[in-house]
């Protein structure tokens, strides 16, 4: 059974209660469906909020979280109560396959050289004993324009590149999917402008559009020009365990 999650927070990050909260939890559905495993550890955790609904749809999992800023892992805390650590990606605090899940959400396109890409990969397969999950922006046209738009800067890492450095780093990529066309764009993320009141009868009108052009755009194979974000599953073992189209 799953639960609510209705976070009492301002600022940007008070967005969790709106419309973008609810892109937020498909989101995070569309991550855990993918897990396999009862350890779970999501790298670059933010506040969190991935890793609660984890523990909220999957009772019996055990989940850590690790960022580098102080900042998101105190308010983290205070928000979830959950074990949440403020440690580099670079050197993580725990043995050899110690998990059977390692999450990226929205977090590998910082590692902005390919040098601390592999650098990052190697310790995260070094604990990591099962799967890698990764979600990131897509960086097409569209992303590119909105973000020039609104003067928002970030590092790029397209779905090609980073599959290449996940072959490299002896991962295989058993699937990778598109999403998030219309409703991610239209909530303003943590950032952006919001075009959808916070009402139910309008946040389920665009999630429910968005999954139907979605399908349309599967149909005509050309999701990686319009989606948004990326989803890509992958595993330390030789044999696939889920397929996809990549």
């Amino acid at each position: 059974m799953t639960h609510e999650i209705h976070v009492k927070v301002d600022g940007a990050e008070g967005r969790l209660n709106r419309f973008y909260g609810e892109v937020a939890k498909s989101q995070n559905r569309a991550i855990i469906g993918l897990i396999s495993g009862s350890r779970v550890l999501d790298v670059g955790c933010g506040y969190g909020y991935l890793a609660k609904q984890i523990r909220q749809e999957r009772p019996a999992a055990e989940v850590f979280g690790i960022d580098i800023d102080p900042e998101s892992v105190e308010k983290a805390k205070k928000l979830y109560g959950i074990d949440i650590r403020k440690m580099s990606a670079y050197k993580l605090d725990f043995s050899d396959g110690y998990f059977d899940t390692v999450i990226l959400r929205e977090t590998i396109h910082h590692f902005d050289t390919y040098y601390k890409l592999q650098s990052a990969l190697k310790e995260i397969r070094r604990v990591c004993g099962k799967e890698l999950i990764i979600f990131d922006p897509n960086p097409n046209w569209i992303v590119r324009i909105s973000r020039k738009l609104i003067k928002h800067v970030d590092p790029e890492a397209s779905s090609a590149y980073i599959v290449k450095a996940l072959k490299d780093s002896g991962f295989t990529v058993a699937s990778l999917v598109w999403r998030d066309v219309v409703a991610f764009p239209l909530s303003g993320g943590f950032i952006g402008r919001e075009f959808v009141p916070n009402v139910k009868f309008f946040k389920d009108t665009v999630m429910m559009l968005d999954n139907a052009i979605n399908m349309v755009l599967s149909t005509l194979n050309i999701q990686r020009q319009f989606c948004w974000r990326y989803l890509i599953y992958a595993t330390i073992q030789d044999a696939v365990r889920k397929t996809g189209k990549i």
